[in-house]
């Protein structure tokens, strides 16, 4: 085997690993966005209820 495509395959694999790395690291920080804004308003919605039940007579 050449030492020369051996050593442009790893480039290659370390390449795609870093380039997947990111992407995963992108998705995290989105879904942990998502999810965050998902609490807010729900938490927002449930204090919306609970002030409502407090005002109805």
């Amino acid at each position: 085997m050449d030492p020369s495509s051996d050593r442009s395959r790893q480039q290659a694999i370390q390449r795609m690993e870093e380039e997947l790395d990111g992407a995963v690291k992108q998705a995290i920080d989105r879904h942990e966005f998502k999810m965050s804004l998902i609490g807010v308003i729900t938490l927002l919605a449930f204090a919306g209820v609970l002030g409502a039940a407090v005002l109805a007579p």
